[in-house]
């Protein structure tokens, strides 16, 4: 391609090697001027503000991973730290064990169980329900524990006389 077609606005990116040692010289350094003109034009502070900006973003992501490892380490940590319930601490692999020996007996808990979370009960509430195992008997408590009555065996509540006046 000859260097005189090209657009003037790109010909100064251009080199050509066909024409004499000096030219090619000449072209290439206009080249070189052309490309770093706009570092040089807006001086030191674009590349002040880009280092700047990527010291910054070096630091936030340096910060992300060292959570990141702390987490994992966390982790890992955790296969081995006992688990406690209240003043009683299993190994993780004992308390597995627990778990599965006793999984009938403590099916009925919904799921995971978060840590940490508080009680969705007061300490009012609870002393209640558990002021309960004092106060009902173990004849009232094996008929509430018993199987409850199908619904279509239940009289309707029109069948009840109303209150005497």
């Amino acid at each position: 391609m000859v260097r005189s077609q090209i657009v003037p606005e790109l010909r100064s990116l251009s080199v050509s090697l066909l024409e004499n040692d000096l030219d090619s010289r000449m072209q290439l350094e206009s080249a070189v001027s052309t490309i770093a003109a706009p570092a040089v034009q807006n001086g030191c502070e674009v590349t002040e503000l880009e280092a700047d900006r990527l010291t910054q973003e070096r630091a936030g992501v340096l910060g992300r991973l060292a959570e990141l490892r702390q987490r994992l380490a966390d982790a890992r940590a955790d296969e081995y730290r006992d688990v406690v319930v209240g003043n009683k601490a299993w190994s993780p692999s004992e308390a597995a064990r627990k778990i599965a020996r006793e999984s009938e007996l403590n099916g009925w808990i919904p799921g995971p169980v978060q840590a940490g979370l508080d009680l969705p009960y007061s300490a009012v509430k609870l002393a209640e329900l558990y002021a309960t195992n004092r106060s009902i008997s173990p004849d009232v408590e094996s008929e509430l524990s018993g199987p409850l009555p199908d619904l279509a065996e239940l009289p309707s509540p029109f069948r009840f006389p109303g209150p005497d006046p």
